[in-house]
């Protein structure tokens, strides 16, 4: 069966690569902006600001946030494994 394909956002436009991506970006600045660094905050803003005037790679690179390395890929992965965590000491507490 290729029941995927009925599914056009599975392979449409990147349309779960872009989420995807959209997640491990936003778990990167959440990291930065709770580790207190006075600056975090106003380089995400300046991020919101450029809206479309590069591509969003690039956008991204100037924020500090390089897609094409493991960083923001590791902190969800690191987000996900806090998150296991939690949930195993809940149930060891049962």
């Amino acid at each position: 069966m290729i029941e995927w394909a009925y599914i056009p956002h599975f392979y449409f436009n990147f349309y779960v690569y872009q989420y995807a991506t959209s997640i491990a970006g936003a778990a990167y600045f959440v990291d930065q902006l709770e580790s207190g660094d006075g600056q975090a905050r106003e380089t995400y803003l300046d991020f919101l600001r450029a809206g479309g005037s590069d591509y969003p790679v690039e956008i991204l690179r100037d924020a500090g946030l390089d897609m094409t390395t493991a960083a923001p890929y590791n902190a969800v992965i690191d987000r996900m494994d806090d998150a296991m965590d939690q949930i195993e000491a809940i149930l060891d507490e049962r």
